[in-house]
């Protein structure tokens, strides 16, 4: 409270002041009286010193007179007596005006759009969608339909669950809360389940831990066939319900594959680099060229798919706020496009070499590989691709758990 009143106090402007001779006391008692505002008011050496508003200090001359006293100005202070002083230099004036201006237009604008709770979602791609929805720094504050905007966003963002756009002084603070996946099927040791086949096999062997064995060693079962049942009949003629659970190792035949085009495009920077600048000031944009880009400007609109371009800021801060400047440069790299037609050997090696570290990601450490053999590779002209496969006789526990849906109001 005291910093916001000696503020007003600068702004309006205010003198010091010593009042000798005559009775000081009498001059107190009457600018009380009369209602003046004083403060600073102290006694030194016999004499009066307090500190007024300028229009009180003309009228506090009629109390001095009365209390046969003589007011003497030690100082003056405020924004009236230094805009005086300073009259007959009008830069600083003028930047001062335009400084006031400036912070009090400020507050009008988004400067910083602040993004939280992205996990998969990058920072940039949430920033990117606001951008396109008029949510970004140099925005009008005013002009924002923050109900509309989120709905928008939300469009824009499939993976966005949740939404709040908050406007916190000039910041805009965006909160998300990302979509969860539906959790893989867990079912607990309590739950009714069976023991199904997740791939086609010859069964080698199985370790049942509890409910019903229905297969064997030896035995051929197909995707989805019962291996183990979780239910059991007792000899009353009810059906006991279980979870069951087992490992069933069978001998498998798997195929993993890869296609890769054999015709395609391929870019690089030559070295060659277009820079340009732009100054945005609110939402006033100045384009800046600080070099002679003409001959390669030409070439640019000639041929624009030959340049990789990227886009940075610079944002300006004081005292910890931005301030609404921002300065763009932009700038197109020169591509080397090179049309590359692959062999079919250069094909066939990049394939294998994809289904390999397909092959470490596919089978875990559980799986044993009997023989792998690689298949025949062919060149498909239709598509302009290169298909290649690799053949696997496996052993490997194809036990997969699946719920039993008990209806209770038929037993």
């Amino acid at each position: 409270m005291h910093l916001i009143l000696e503020l007003i106090r600068n702004l309006q402007g205010y003198v010091s002041f010593k009042v000798t001779g005559g009775c000081p006391e009498k001059f107190l008692n009457l600018s009380v009286k009369n209602k003046f505002n004083l403060w600073n008011v102290r006694k030194i050496n016999g004499d009066l010193l307090a500190s007024s508003k300028i229009g009180d200090y003309k009228k506090l001359r009629y109390n001095a007179r009365k209390s046969n006293s003589k007011l003497k100005i030690i100082s003056k202070s405020g924004l009236p007596f230094f805009i005086h002083k300073y009259r007959k230099r009008k830069g600083i004036i003028a930047g001062l005006v335009l400084f006031m201006a400036v912070m009090c237009i400020m507050p009008l604008y988004i400067w910083k759009v602040d993004v939280k709770g992205c996990s998969s979602l990058s920072h940039e791609e949430v920033e990117a969608v606001m951008r396109d929805i008029g949510i970004s720094s140099g925005s009008l504050k005013s002009s924002i339909n923050i109900p509309m905007a989120k709905q928008q966003a939300m469009q824009k963002l499939d993976s966005v669950a949740w939404m709040s756009i908050n406007l916190n002084g000039s910041c805009a603070e965006i909160l998300i809360k990302e979509k969860t996946l539906p959790p893989e099927q867990i079912i607990s040791e309590n739950e009714p389940s069976n023991v199904i086949a997740e791939f086609d096999g010859q069964i080698e062997r199985m370790e049942t831990y509890s409910g019903t064995p229905v297969v064997s060693g030896g035995d051929v079962v197909v995707k989805g066939q019962l291996l183990i049942s979780g239910i059991n009949e007792k000899l009353d003629g009810r059906n006991e319900f279980l979870c069951a659970d087992g490992k069933v190792y069978a001998r498998t035949h798997r195929i993993l594959y890869e296609k890769v085009k054999t015709n395609f495009e391929n870019s690089s920077d030559s070295g060659i680099c277009i820079n340009k600048y732009r100054l945005k000031i609110f939402n006033l944009e100045i384009p800046l060229n600080f070099k002679n880009f003409s001959n390669k400007d030409s070439k640019k609109n000639d041929c624009e798919k030959n340049y990789r371009f990227e886009t940075t800021d610079k944002k300006f801060k004081i005292f910890g706020a931005y301030l609404p400047i921002i300065i763009y440069k932009e700038s197109a790299y020169e591509q080397n496009i090179e049309n590359v037609t692959l062999s079919e050997a250069e094909s066939k090696n990049i394939a294998m070499e994809m289904i390999e570290k397909k092959e470490l990601q596919e089978f875990g450490d559980e799986v044993q590989i009997k023989s792998k053999e690689w298949g025949t590779g062919k060149m498909m002209i239709e598509t302009g691709e290169y298909y290649q496969e690799r053949h696997y006789d496996l052993v490997e526990n194809i036990a997969k758990k699946e719920k039993i849906i008990v209806d209770t109001l038929n037993n």
